[in-house]
């Protein structure tokens, strides 16, 4: 009976080779992670609020802006950029411990000898005639200088 096959026989598939097997593999791996991925993105995300006056920062992060003016004192890195009437300045503790330092007005381009600080986060408003800060590793500072 060639060509023809008896009732109730079936002919016999090709096993799926190996490399078939990986690839499905693969592709089931791919789309497990796809699905998590998803579900992830539909939870509820974690948000802590600041504690104190400093939040924590990538110190990296806030280096890489590249601007023009920047000083750094006792681990305390101050970056200075220009606002509207004013100078912003992100204060960053670049150190593995709790770092102080008080940073001059000059040092951050300013000419005047008292300024009137706004803290950003906190909504603190006070003059100064230098900055007097205090602050946890891995933690910044963002005030407005007016």
């Amino acid at each position: 009976m060639k060509g023809k096959h008896a009732a109730g026989f079936t002919p016999h598939k090709k096993p799926a080779t190996i490399l078939r097997k990986i690839i499905r593999i693969i592709i089931a791996i791919i789309l497990l992670f796809i699905a998590i991925g998803i579900i992830g993105n539909l939870l509820p995300q974690k948000k802590t609020p600041p504690a104190g006056s400093a939040r924590p920062v990538a110190v990296a992060d806030i280096l890489r802006n590249n601007s023009p003016d920047w000083y750094v004192a006792a681990h305390v890195v101050a970056v200075v950029r220009p606002d509207d009437g004013g100078k912003s300045v992100t204060l960053v503790n670049a150190g593995k411990g709790i770092a102080s330092a008080v940073i001059p007005l000059s040092k951050l381009g300013i000419a005047t000898h008292t300024v009137t600080v706004w803290h950003v986060w906190t909504g603190a408003v006070s003059p100064a005639g230098a900055l007097r800060v205090v602050l946890p590793a891995g933690t910044a500072m963002y005030l407005i200088l007016k």
